[in-house]
């Protein structure tokens, strides 16, 4: 899916990086090559890229099982295999990826296999990563933990909250409330001597 009114030279790059399997800069003659394999992935029914373009602002959710290069604003969780967050580009929300690469700025928590927070990024974040690159320069001010499997923690943490607030509503229907902790200032009772 592009969301896109050009086909600029970064997309063009998202794509060839995509398609080569990294985020890093590639030859510009295998940037012809690496639009057709993507045009091959998708009649295939692979996973494939989508590009939110500057002129973009998407207040929502996104969730994907391809590649995303974000432009423009993006206010939401995001969901997808490689995320790239352009230099002039705004991300707040959870990100949720097996790559992450942030080069303007995000907001929010990131959990993600590999990020690389480039000297051109401001990340205000909790980030929880198995690898972690931050470049000279960058402006990171949050924190970072280090996981072993940060993505499906994320998955085991949603599966509980989930059944706390399950918990919960049956509690609220049914009238019973949680037993009050009493204050030991003013309950004699439970005072020690």
């Amino acid at each position: 899916m592009l969301f896109s009114r050009s086909s600029g030279e970064e997309a063009n790059q998202f794509h060839a990086d995509v398609t080569e399997g990294h985020t890093g800069a590639s030859a510009p003659e295998s940037q012809s090559a690496g639009k057709e394999q993507t045009l091959n992935r998708i009649d295939k029914g692979k996973s494939t890229s989508s590009v939110i373009d500057e002129w973009l602002s998407i207040t929502g959710n996104l969730q994907t099982d391809g590649d995303v290069l974000v432009n423009g604003k993006i206010h939401g969780d995001v969901r997808c295999k490689l995320l790239i967050v352009g230099q002039q580009a705004e991300v707040e929300g959870l990100v949720v990826a097996d790559e992450v690469v942030v080069r303007g700025a995000a907001r929010g928590v990131i959990r993600a296999n590999r990020v690389r927070i480039e000297k051109s990024a401001r990340v205000d974040s909790e980030v929880f990563h198995r690898a972690l690159c931050v470049e000279e320069g960058a402006e990171f001010v949050g924190m970072s933990r280090r996981s072993d499997d940060p993505v499906n923690e994320l998955a085991s943490t949603e599966s509980q909250s989930a059944a706390l607030q399950e918990v919960a509503e049956k509690m609220k229907k049914s009238g019973s409330k949680p037993a009050a902790a009493s204050k030991s200032g003013t309950d004699k009772s439970a005072a020690v001597a």
